[in-house]
């Protein structure tokens, strides 16, 4: 379907692998080896049709696509100042001055990139120097009518940098960051740092992926989950003034394993906001801890940390005044990597559509390594 309506030279940049793109692109622009990069569907222009923004590895420019009437779609990312080469991770589409279009907010190589819509182009107005960030989360935190953006950010392992310690409950990572809006004129987007003084310092350093916001207790303010990989994740409510209490242990919401993504729905039609916590499902690491000799001799509480970060996704139901009860509902969603709650059959119940990445080998005598 997307090779129907995404059409041209445009498109067919899009087909390299991620291999492919390793093996002919300098290193220097910084193609990774597991294709974090994500898509964004808002309706940037204006015309009552959602267009789709999709980030690129580094060496790669970005691509934006407006949908036209009849189905067609059109490539327009440099016209609009938004075809960047870096690397992107993440990307957000909203209106931060209030003036009624689609300001933009991205997860660019070393930094956070915030940009105003300013007619025919978008210029940028704020950059934070951040390193690994990966997912974005916006929301009014402190109920000023300005949306604020959190972002969460990682220590990437993979290619000589910071190695979780510990591996099961790891907190040395980069610092994730919330910006609060001060925007006052049109055009003119202020942001600052308050991420410590807004209490989202606990538990900030945990090899974030994704973050997502939600009124979990009811109380008409937005709280915030954060899925971290390599340990537990975290709870923030807020006490309707923008300042947050880190609460997952109270609420019943420590999920420990390796968190990819985070989603709010009402799965089970009793009007309160249920969690969804995508995580990494692995046979063989069921295999390999259940094992009577993992870990011999050391606290049954640490091998069940260990067995978690194999069994796959979390369902939380809310069970009111932001408390939740885990379930051993929809674990099964193998190497999930996000979640979208949807009502994929029209019967007025939300499904789950889980993407996911990684596939049982089958070459070999060990198809499961």
């Amino acid at each position: 379907m997307a090779g129907s309506v995404l059409q041209g030279p445009k498109a067919e940049a899009l087909a390299p692998s991620i291999p492919e793109l390793r093996a002919h692109l300098d290193a220097s622009f910084g193609v990774g080896i597991l294709g974090h990069h994500g898509a964004t569907v808002a309706d940037i222009n204006g015309d009552g049709l959602d267009d789709l923004y999709l980030c690129q590895p580094g060496g790669i420019a970005n691509q934006l696509w407006l949908r036209g009437r009849g189905g067609e779609a059109i490539e327009v990312a440099a016209e609009l100042g938004l075809d960047f080469i870096d690397a992107t991770s993440s990307a957000l589409f909203l209106d931060l001055d209030g003036d009624g279009d689609k300001d933009a907010v991205f997860a660019i190589g070393s930094g956070l990139r915030i940009y105003t819509s300013q007619g025919s182009s978008f210029v940028q107005s704020h950059y934070l120097v951040r390193s690994g960030i990966t997912g974005l989360a916006a929301a009014d935190v402190d109920a000023d009518g300005r949306i604020d953006v959190y972002a969460c950010a990682y220590a990437g392992p993979y290619a000589g940098g910071s190695l979780p310690m510990p591996y099961h409950d790891a907190e040395n990572g980069e610092q994730n960051v919330l910006l609060m809006n001060r925007t006052e004129n049109r055009d003119q987007l202020r942001f600052t740092d308050e991420t410590l003084e807004r209490g989202l310092g606990p538990g900030a350093t945990r090899f974030s992926f994704a973050a997502a916001f939600e009124d979990v207790d009811g109380d008409a303010d937005s709280d915030l989950y954060v899925a971290n990989d390599f340990g537990r994740n975290a709870l923030y409510l807020n006490d309707g003034k923008g300042r947050f209490n880190e609460a997952a242990q109270a609420a019943g919401a420590v999920d420990i394993a390796a968190g990819m993504g985070a989603a709010f729905g009402d799965l089970d039609g009793d009007g309160a906001p249920d969690l969804y916590v995508s995580n990494m499902e692995s046979s063989a690491g069921r295999r390999v801890t259940g094992s009577k000799d993992f870990l011999a001799g050391t606290e049954a509480s640490l091998r069940a940390i260990f067995k978690g970060h194999a069994k796959g996704n979390s369902l939380y139901l809310n069970r009111g005044a932001g408390t939740f009860q885990r379930t051993d509902l929809a674990t099964q969603g193998r190497w999930a990597w996000g979640s979208i709650p949807i009502d994929l059959d029209g019967n007025g119940r939300l499904d789950l559509f889980v993407p996911n990445g990684f596939v049982t080998g089958t070459d070999g005598e060990r198809p499961d390594l």
